[in-house]
């Protein structure tokens, strides 16, 4: 009798192994295979997943890529200029925002301010430094986003991407 109820603690032990040992090896498997972890969406967006075409769209700050004048350094007697041409990637839609192109058309001149005084700010030696675009890039996504989300309740990402498809700057 006493070796009965040994044998079905035995058994009823190795079910509770068995399914704890598959269900880790589950947990496990979407943790490491999952692109947002578990279905939950992420902050980043574009680092997490691939957006499809018509999730976004480009917008060409300034028709011809723009020169501006950079910050004059003391060992320089030349006015510096950098020539950059803005390409700003968004998302297409937006939840409470009607039409983002009239969005970005209406803030079209704030924009074009916040991008010219960034660059002027800008010495020739930063421009010269290959991780001033990527730091220029992510400081203008978040420049361009409290702009458009100035006029918001809510925060949102309208700007997920700057594109400099020209960076071009001489003393």
């Amino acid at each position: 009798m006493e070796s009965k109820k040994s044998n079905i603690l035995i058994i009823v032990l190795l079910f509770i192994i068995a399914f704890l040992t598959v269900a880790l090896i589950v947990m496990l498997s979407l943790f490491f295979f999952s692109d947002s972890r578990f279905g939950g969406k992420t902050a980043d967006v574009k680092s997490e997943r691939l957006l499809k075409d018509g999730e976004w769209d480009t917008y060409k700050l300034y028709e011809e890529n723009m020169f501006f004048n950079l910050k004059k350094s003391n060992s320089s007697s030349n006015m510096p200029l950098i020539k950059v041409g803005v390409e700003i990637r968004y998302f297409k839609k937006v939840k409470g925002v009607r039409s983002m192109q009239e969005k970005l058309d209406a803030h079209s001149s704030k924009m074009k301010e916040i991008v010219g005084t960034y660059f002027q700010n800008m010495t020739l030696e930063e421009a010269m430094r290959v991780e001033t675009k990527e730091k220029a890039r992510q400081d203008l996504i978040k420049q361009l986003n409290d702009l458009l989300n100035a006029s918001e309740d809510v925060e949102k990402e309208f700007i997920f991407d700057v594109v400099f498809d020209e960076w071009f700057y001489n003393a």
